[in-house]
């Protein structure tokens, strides 16, 4: 599913999450950085002022910050899944559409 995706976590994932991910073929990152697809909160009781440097650097390179439910039903429906429904901490900035009625036809957002 998940196939040469890298992933950020923000938080410590559980050894559990950290190896569905893995087995699901995607490359966990310990940076975020622009190769990062997507960011996923390890809890979705994540403390924001604890890890304020590291979703301030998601919002600046306009990845919101996913609940962990999106890689378990990636995995089960074995396909990515739209992100909308599970973000935790929205980006002020969009990452592929600049526009709310933009078709998502440039970059290739997954769906």
């Amino acid at each position: 599913v998940f196939a040469n995706t890298i992933v950020y976590f923000v938080g410590q994932p559980s050894a559990a999450l950290r190896g569905r991910v893995t087995d699901a073929g995607a490359i966990v990152s310990t940076v975020a950085n622009s190769r990062v697809r997507f960011a996923v909160a390890a809890t979705d009781d994540i403390d924001r002022d604890s890890y304020s440097q590291q979703l301030l650097r998601l919002d600046q390179l306009r990845l919101p910050l996913l609940r962990a439910a999106f890689v378990d039903d990636s995995i089960r429906y074995a396909q990515i899944q739209p992100t909308d429904n599970y973000v935790l901490v929205a980006s002020s900035k969009r990452k592929r559409d600049e526009d709310d009625g933009g078709s998502g036809g440039v970059g290739g957002g997954g769906g």
